[in-house]
């Protein structure tokens, strides 16, 4: 099962807070703005460019090795709603050449952000609705 279409579109809307948060090798948390971070159109993926951070991509390194779990949040504004997620990916890769690389390139220059050295894949697991009548419901993916 994928991301349902509201969770997407969230993290898919022009102005939406994202935050991607990630652990050292202590177990220390570290919470990283990436305006980058998109669903991909059918929730399978979580995408976003590494562009001039190190830490982040150094950490999802460590925790792809070690099995542990990044957490997105995302805060959408649509209208009068205000729609807010945590998902729980698991690290798959990260991509510097292929199709979907090339893709995801194309995209990152289109919007003015330059070309990004990787771009990083997170499958979703789990997410958690935070705003509205379903807050704190824990759905797998």
């Amino acid at each position: 099962m994928a991301l349902p279409k509201d969770v997407v579109d969230a993290f898919n809307a022009l102005g939406s807070t994202k935050i991607l948060c990630t652990l050292d090798e202590e177990g220390n948390v570290h919470a990283a703005p990436l305006g980058s971070l998109r669903a991909t159109s059918d929730g399978s993926m979580l995408t976003f460019n590494e562009s001039s951070t190190v830490g982040t991509p150094k950490r999802l390194a460590l925790m792809k090795i070690n099995g542990k779990t990044a957490m997105a949040t995302v805060v959408a504004r649509f209208e009068e709603t205000v729609n807010g997620y945590c998902v729980r990916c698991r690290v798959k890769e990260s991509l510097t050449s292929g199709p979907f690389y090339e893709e995801s390139v194309e995209r990152s220059v289109k919007a003015g952000r330059g070309k990004p050295k990787a771009i990083w894949i997170l499958q979703p697991e789990s997410y958690k609705t935070c705003t509205g009548s379903e807050q704190g419901k824990i759905v797998k993916c």
